[in-house]
């Protein structure tokens, strides 16, 4: 019996290989290009991927507060590169700030960062975080107040290092620290943007103690706001201190009359 020969079209693809050498080249070429393509995707959607952070961001800018701040974590934790970590962890713990009155996980997140990203940029404000979250939560004016002063030396030049030694002066006096209070009330009248609202607090805390540098202090605040009703607060307030300094002088001057002097002071003769 003869052996009909197999057409060409019909020969093994092992043979067709072995034939046609090229096909080999291009099977092979495209086996790469496909593990190549599945590591392009891989990477695009890993920790390494230039858009690691936009994807949250998207979530938060769909108001998926919840779950930006949850995918923010995810790449804190992750092992991309660690300045994608820091500000990962960073803007989770931004969200988390959002909640009124700042919820214990935004405070864990913050506690987290300070003392994983010791050396980072957004230190001054996480420290400026943290102080309103030791008023908030703990109660705490002078914590508040040391980590305030802390965040406006950490970082002199932020635009808000001004209003963190305002808010530390303020809670020193609160916590009845005045020394304290006074050198940093008196560092934040340095920025004219906040001088006025400095001066006032200042003169505020000196004016049951000490009238007469209230009195200096309210002086300067009106001098700092020119008109308008920081201008008139001022005023009111300087006529308040000039009263309480009246009234000491009375007081000395009685007690020099009781004492045997003849002499009466001059805030008596009204």
């Amino acid at each position: 019996m003869e052996h009909l020969a197999l057409p060409s079209d019909h020969r093994s693809p092992s043979a067709t290989r072995r034939r046609y050498p090229e096909l080999r080249y291009l099977s092979r070429s495209l086996s790469g290009v496909a593990v190549a393509a599945v590591g392009l995707v891989a990477w695009w959607w890993s920790p390494l991927s230039p858009v690691a952070l936009e994807r949250p961001a998207d979530l938060a800018i769909a108001g998926q507060i919840d779950e930006a701040a949850d995918a923010y974590e995810v790449l804190a934790r992750g092992w991309g590169p660690a300045s994608v970590r820091e500000e990962a962890l960073w803007r989770s713990a931004m969200l988390r700030s959002i909640e009124p009155g700042f919820s214990r996980r935004a405070v864990a997140l913050l506690e987290e960062f300070e003392q994983t990203w010791p050396q980072s940029r957004h230190r001054p404000q996480v420290l400026a975080y943290l102080a309103q979250a030791s008023l908030t939560h703990n109660r705490d004016p002078l914590k508040a107040a040391s980590l305030w002063s802390e965040a406006a030396a950490t970082g002199p030049s932020d635009p808000e290092a001004s209003r963190w030694l305002l808010d530390a002066g303020l809670a020193y006096s609160r916590a009845g620290r005045d020394a304290e209070a006074e050198r940093s009330l008196r560092a934040a009248t340095t920025d004219p943007d906040r001088a006025v609202t400095a001066w006032l607090a200042l003169a505020r805390h000196q004016l049951d103690a000490h009238p007469e540098e209230a009195y200096a202090a309210y002086t300067s605040a009106l001098d700092a706001a020119g008109s308008g009703p920081k201008a008139s607060l001022a005023r009111i307030g300087r006529d308040v201190a000039l009263d309480r300094l009246e009234d000491r002088w009375s007081d000395l001057a009685d007690a020099r009359y009781v004492g045997g002097s003849e002499k009466v002071h001059p805030a008596r003769r009204r």
